[in-house]
């Protein structure tokens, strides 16, 4: 059995880690927002903004240490100065992680490794919190919340530390925003627990192979294997051979060699691809996406 992919935490958490997607860099950098309470160590993950306090879901099925403990995030930077929220630890020892293991929740069995046991997030924001934490919010106690995260607001991410019932809710935003999140334990060298992390999915790349095409390029469906194999669809319309619409249930970006500008628009649940007129010997390029990798540094 495979393990399940996720972010390299063992980078993530080190500032000043240059992380590549695609030949360009991500740089990391890290952030303490606070203090966990953790009266029982049953810690509970949800979106605070769609969650009932009073009756909140299950706690992870495996018990962490009992106390207070830093919650730590890690920053995602990249070239054009966007920030985002790549990972959100909660860290019970100073000992470095260096094996995980997938969180599912209480009543739950694990995972297996092509599935994911997490939460989802409609609001941009995830947490950490007690399983013994029981308070009412309502719509005056959730406004005040997102207002005091504005009042941290750095672009484009935010958190905040709230006071509810006999503990707190740790707040953050979730890495590109709305979604399903999963967690991993984190083991030292000893087997000892040190930390929880919910992946984001920032750190996580797309592996694609690619089909070239010459121009102009021949009407009706483009038949290839790769295609075929990852389940998408390609056609160029009888009107125009400057267009290729794909759609299927796999991924696939469109592109011409010489640079130029394709613009895509949805149409009935596929997408359009077109450019107005190809350089003499360029050729059309379909990105077909075969799976997924985490970010690596460079060598």
């Amino acid at each position: 059995m495979r393990p399940m992919m996720h972010s390299p935490f063992e980078h993530a958490f080190i500032a000043g880690t240059r992380l590549y997607d695609e030949r360009e860099p991500v740089e990391m950098r890290t952030c303490i927002v606070g203090d966990l309470a953790l009266p029982t160590g049953r810690v509970c993950v949800a979106d605070p903004y769609v969650t009932d306090f009073e009756q909140p879901s299950s706690p992870f099925a495996r018990t962490a240490p009992t106390g207070s403990f830093p919650v730590e995030l890690a920053i995602a930077r990249f070239p054009r100065g966007d920030e985002r929220v790549a990972c959100a630890r909660v860290r019970f020892a100073d000992a470095r992680a260096v094996r995980w293991e997938h969180a599912h929740f209480e009543g739950t069995t694990a995972p297996g490794p092509d599935e994911i046991a997490g939460y989802g997030v409609d609001a941009g924001t995830g947490c950490f919190f007690d399983a013994s934490v029981r308070g009412v919010v309502d719509e005056a106690v959730g406004e005040a919340w997102m207002a005091a995260s504005e009042a941290r607001y750095v672009d484009t991410w935010s958190w905040h530390v709230a006071p509810l019932g006999a503990g707190n809710v740790v707040l953050f935003s979730s890495g590109w925003g709305d979604g399903f999140y999963g967690s991993h334990w984190g083991f030292a060298e000893d087997g000892a627990l040190v930390e929880l992390v919910t992946d984001f999915a920032v750190l996580i790349r797309s592996v694609r192979e690619r089909i070239e095409l010459p121009t102009p390029l021949a009407r009706g469906r483009i038949e290839h294997t790769l295609l075929a194999a990852h389940e998408v669809t390609a056609r160029v319309p009888w009107l125009s051979r400057t267009t290729v619409i794909v759609g299927g249930r796999g991924g696939c970006h469109v592109e011409l060699s010489d640079g130029t500008p394709v613009t895509m628009q949805w149409v009935g649940g596929e997408r359009k691809y077109t450019w107005k007129k190809a350089s003499p010997g360029a050729r059309v390029v379909l990105s077909v996406t075969v799976g997924r990798a985490p970010l690596a540094p460079a060598g």
